[in-house]
């Protein structure tokens, strides 16, 4: 080891002695600042401490994230729940962009107990950005755009995206019903049809073929609704079967179900119905209403 070498690593361990030291006595006040709903205590920004550490930025983002965890637990210990989760997260992933698990989990963390979403997706946002191959993070970013903001569109992007990375079909299914559920059924069939021909997921062929069967019978269904209610504007009174609406010219035949069900019309909601249903939207755990 030459005396330049020795020079700098003596240097970096001295710098990170004063950073530890330094976050020791910030942590004195931590429990403190927890209980009494104060701002996170926190080194000074992560440009200074990734110029500090001459070129070790792995390691001072290792110790933060240590340091998060403790936070995590100090909450437990505390019963509080873990709001400031993300300022560490974000912290540690200035330092290290591509620290996986300083997105994933607390990610994890503000999903489930559903901590403050807009900056959950921001930071999930910054994880697909900076580890664009990591499907866990793509999967978690459209469960959040979904049930907390609301946007399907989006929500449906990444789980198709999830479902490529991980080669797990089902993360796409659930973007088909998302989409499905948005009444955006021919979208819903263009993301089975793409994946349902690779190879990599064909395990779960039976599975999607199910599903892109479900989303044609309700396309149908869609259909036969509006020729009932035209043949309601063209008849004054509405259909009791739907051979009326082949005999009124609105269809030359009657479809034949996907599924393998029968159409008809039900008298109390005169609607079209199949004798064999398929639910397409979402199925949404207790709780998550």
């Amino acid at each position: 080891m030459s005396r330049n070498q020795a020079l700098h690593i003596l240097v970096a361990v001295l710098l990170f002695a004063v950073i530890t030291v330094t976050q020791r006595e910030i942590d004195k006040q931590e429990l403190k600042s927890l209980a009494a709903g104060q701002k996170l205590l926190i080194f000074p920004k992560p440009a200074v401490l990734k110029m500090a550490s001459l070129g070790h930025k792995n390691l001072v983002a290792d110790y933060y994230w240590l340091k998060a965890i403790q936070y995590l637990g100090s909450c437990l210990i505390l019963q509080l729940k873990p709001v400031r989760l993300y300022q560490y997260a974000d912290f540690i992933t200035d330092i290290d962009p591509k620290f996986f698990e300083a997105y994933y989990y607390p990610a994890v963390v503000m999903t489930i107990d559903r901590i403050d979403p807009l900056h959950n997706i921001a930071l999930l946002e910054k994880g697909r950005k900076n580890l664009p191959e990591k499907g866990e993070i793509a999967y978690l970013l459209g469960f959040g755009y979904y049930y907390f903001m609301g946007e399907r569109l989006k929500a449906a992007q990444n789980l198709k995206e999830a479902a490529r990375l991980r080669n797990y079909a089902p993360y796409a299914i659930l973007a088909s019903r998302i989409l499905a559920e948005d009444n955006n059924p021919e979208l819903s069939l263009s993301i089975l049809n793409e994946l349902a021909n690779d190879p990599k997921l064909a395990n779960w062929s039976a599975s999607m073929n199910q599903m892109m069967a479900g989303l044609k019978q309700q396309k149908i269904l869609d259909q036969l609704n509006q020729k009932i209610a035209e043949y309601e504007n063209l008849k004054h009174r509405y259909p009791e079967k739907l051979e009326e609406l082949v005999s009124a010219g609105l269809l030359s035949s009657l479809p034949q179900d996907p599924l393998g069900g029968e159409f008809f019309i039900n008298p109390q909601t005169r609607q079209a119905e199949s004798t064999k249903k398929f639910y397409t939207g979402v199925y949404r755990p207790e709780g998550w209403k």
